[in-house]
């Protein structure tokens, strides 16, 4: 492991991006997906910046480590993957996923509405049955 490597945890807990302390906010229910990835990234290209470049492996781990459980799918289709994935195909993917989540709440979310109102009481149904 080289000396960077070793050394991005202490880093990424310097500048705000290790939230794997149990005081840090969980990164994906305090911004979107896409907001999170960026800042993970900017914190990357600066460590590079710096001259302690770390991989993308080691930023994909990173992130993995410190997602929601609304992510897990995704997160064990990435680890089980026989390449690395690059961080932009990562970002892609996550973003997509994150979009794909919200539509799927808010199908669920239309459907409960839906189941709602169709066993309501008290409508022309039940004045029609009473009538006859």
């Amino acid at each position: 492991m080289s000396e960077s490597t070793e050394q991005t945890p202490q880093i990424l807990s310097s500048t705000g991006c290790d939230h794997t302390s149990t005081n840090a906010p969980d990164p994906i229910r305090t911004q979107t997906v896409q907001d999170y990835l960026q800042s993970v990234k900017a914190i990357a290209d600066e460590l590079a910046l710096a001259g302690a470049p770390i991989t993308s492996d080691d930023v994909t781990i990173h992130v993995l480590n410190n997602i929601g459980p609304e992510f897990k799918e995704l997160a064990a289709a990435i680890r089980a993957r026989e390449q690395p994935i690059e961080f932009e195909e990562l970002y892609d993917k996550w973003t997509d996923y994150e979009l794909f989540l919200q539509r799927e709440s808010s199908h669920t979310n239309g459907q409960l509405i839906t189941a709602n109102l169709s066993q309501k009481k008290g409508g022309a149904n039940d004045k029609f049955r009473k009538n006859q």
